[in-house]
């Protein structure tokens, strides 16, 4: 096929150049002007026609293939016609040489590749042969945008859309500008810019409602996507509370009322659902205790009340039926305990370098166990010993409020440095020991890049702890304690969104929850959560085991022992469902006269890429074995 186009191109250019000098016909006519051939002022022949084909008239945008430009110098009577430089160019893309020289067939090779430009467009290309030029077109093409998010409004109500930006090979495409349009005129942004992971978020509030749906059009790099964006008249929406409105527990006197309006159809009621408490129609919130409540509409307007008997977010649901149009609205809160009753604080590590840090934690709660937000908290080294830094810090919604301790370059007793957590405008205050002591050895923990199968279902990572002196020199035959302490869990799930992705299995976090029981000891000590879900169990405890090299038995702490060359092997291992899913820290402690040296790492259980390549086979860590709802308080 390529030779029988290649011919037709060779011919089609020399009917032109035949036609052009008269020729082709039976007479004798002159043609003025007319290229006759002959050589150079150096004798070299040179050539009366030129001719261009390219290999390829499409190219993809991923930069993944060439085309082949072939440019051929003839002479009056059709011979090829060796040594000629011919010059290339083109107006975009890349060319792999200016120019080339024909070969003994008259051919002049080069490369065209576009992997600089991800745009989709027509390329021209160019060959010059001294006054002989001749040109071709190669289109560009594969760049794609899609669309993701909202497909229907309301009138007055945000719609959230994302639109995504990629190449040929669906690889995501960064810092890209996309402009973007409304068929309705509703106020969607001008332009956008896509980020590392090639996508760009967008909220607008729709003004129009057209008597068909709105289409959305995003452009960029050549590429154009329409998304069909159905818009309502009806105006259902929570008039309060706020969006992220901080709501007291019902223990801290907490009911809140809820106000909703709704126009635009006639429905008579409203049902209201509160997922983390209850919906009252009394403004005590002390009649009835279930989570939904029907209200009837007067004036288009509905209002209850709202409870929570524990601290978290809640996304408050109403829905509407006429018997024809259904709505919906939410608006998500937040509950919150006021009233502190206790303060705990730990320090991680508890045993801390000469200048070295330690992270404290400061844990506030109200007197039903509830975390206290929004509490400003004094950390202070009353003995001595080191300095936290910053003094001062605000709880979070998780009743957290976090410092660093710089230990002092002197050695202390053992837990002797007292820091001390109180809560400001209160009587509240816990206190945690940390010892400072001197290193007399050094602990660094490596891995490489690789994961190993355990059949039939765990997964094995390899650690080194490499224990040297003050001066740098590997420390033979030192016992080394490693542990892990769990930092976090993550709830959620893992899908395909477009098969042709790579790879084409995509992780959904719906939640990212801190551990229950840090330590890992089977115990809430101070500073931890607890069983916060209530599930009877401390998440995500059990999700690894530490073991020395060469099989021995796993546990949460084991010993090892340095070779020559001070270096101590040890394992992870974990079951292949919880890959993704658990973060935890290393921890490699050397006692050395009494003071410790110790070494962290950081990391979430790893997984082969291998597992997510094969948009058919589900990886084996698919769902989150915490749960998929997006709410740390619930173990689904």
């Amino acid at each position: 096929m390529f030779k029988t186009i290649a011919s037709r191109l060779a011919i089609a250019s020399l009917t032109a150049v035949l036609a052009a000098c008269g020729g082709g016909g039976g007479g004798e006519d002159t043609c003025i002007g007319c290229p006759t051939g002959g050589t150079d002022g150096n004798g070299v022949q040179t050539g009366t026609s030129l001719s261009l084909i390219v290999s390829s008239p499409t190219l993809a945008t991923d930069g993944s293939d060439r085309v082949v430009l072939r440019a051929t110098v003839k002479d009056s009577s059709n011979a090829a016609v060796p040594e000629q430089v011919v010059t290339f160019s083109a107006d975009s893309g890349t060319i792999t040489a200016p120019s080339a020289t024909t070969d003994d067939q008259g051919v002049a090779t080069v490369e065209f590749n576009s992997d600089d430009n991800k745009a989709n467009r027509t390329v021209t290309v160019r060959a010059q042969h001294a006054s002989l030029a001749a040109s071709s077109t190669i289109q560009v093409s594969g760049t794609t945008l899609s669309f993701g998010g909202d497909l229907a409004g309301v009138i007055g109500q945000p719609v959230n859309m994302v639109v995504s930006l990629a190449d040929s090979s669906g690889v995501a495409i960064a810092n890209s500008s996309i402009s973007l349009s409304s068929s309705l005129g509703n106020p969607v942004p001008a332009t956008v810019a896509t980020n590392a992971q090639g996508q760009a978020s967008f909220t607008f509030t729709p003004t129009t409602a057209g008597t068909g749906p709105d289409t959305i059009t995003a452009t960029a790099l050549g590429a154009t996507a329409k998304q069909a964006l159905s818009v309502s008249s009806v105006n259902f929406r929570f008039e309060t509370p706020l969006a992220d409105a901080n709501v007291r527990v019902k223990s801290a006197g907490g009911c809140e009322e809820v106000r909703l309006v709704l126009s635009g159809f006639s429905a008579s009621s409203v049902v209201i659902t509160n997922p983390r408490g209850t919906v009252h129609a009394d403004s005590a919130c002390a009649v009835g205790s279930a989570s939904s409540l029907e209200v009837q509409l007067s004036n288009g307007a509905a209002t209850a009340y709202v409870a929570a008997p524990s601290a978290g977010t809640a996304k408050l649901l109403a829905t509407a039926s006429d018997g024809v149009t259904n709505a919906s609205t939410t608006v998500s809160i937040n509950f919150i305990a006021v009233t502190p009753s206790t303060v705990s604080i730990q320090g991680t590590p508890t045993t801390v370098g000469l200048n070295g840090t330690s992270n404290l934690t400061a844990l506030v709660k109200d007197a039903q166990g509830n975390p206290v937000a929004g509490k400003t908290v004094t950390f202070a080294a009353p003995n001595g010993g080191g300095t936290p830094n910053p003094a001062q810090a605000i709880t979070d919604e998780a009743g957290r409020a976090l410092t660093v301790f710089t230990a002092d370059p002197s050695i202390s007793g053992k837990d002797s440095v007292i820091v001390t957590a109180s809560v400001l405008g209160t009587t509240v205050t816990g206190q945690a020991e940390l010892t400072v002591a001197g290193n007399a050895v050094n602990i660094v923990i490596g891995t490489d890049n690789t994961i190993n199968p355990i059949e039939p279902v765990s997964y094995r990572k390899r650690f080194v702890a490499l224990v040297g002196d003050t001066a740098g020199n590997p420390v033979t035959n030192q016992t080394v304690t490693v542990s892990i302490n769990f930092n976090e869990f993550r709830k959620g799930f893992w899908e395909v969104i477009n098969p042709d992705n790579v790879p084409p299995w995509t992780k959904n976090e719906t939640a990212v929850c801190p551990a229950e029981e840090a330590n890992n000891n089977g115990i809430v000590d101070a500073g931890e959560l607890g069983d916060r879900d209530g599930d009877g169990t401390f998440e995500p405890n059990g999700a690894a085991v530490v073991r020395p090299a060469e099989g021995a038995a796993g546990s949460t702490t084991v010993t090892i022992v340095t070779d020559s060359f001070g270096a101590g092997e040890f394992w992870v291992d974990y079951p292949r469902s919880y890959a993704s899913w658990a973060r935890l820290t290393v921890i490699a402690t050397a006692v050395v006269a009494g003071q410790n040296s110790v070494a962290t790492s950081n990391f979430t259980l790893p997984y082969p890429a291998s597992e997510v390549l094969d948009a058919t086979i589900a990886p084996s860590f698919e769902i989150s074995p915490f749960g998929v709802v997006g709410d740390c308080l619930d173990p689904n």
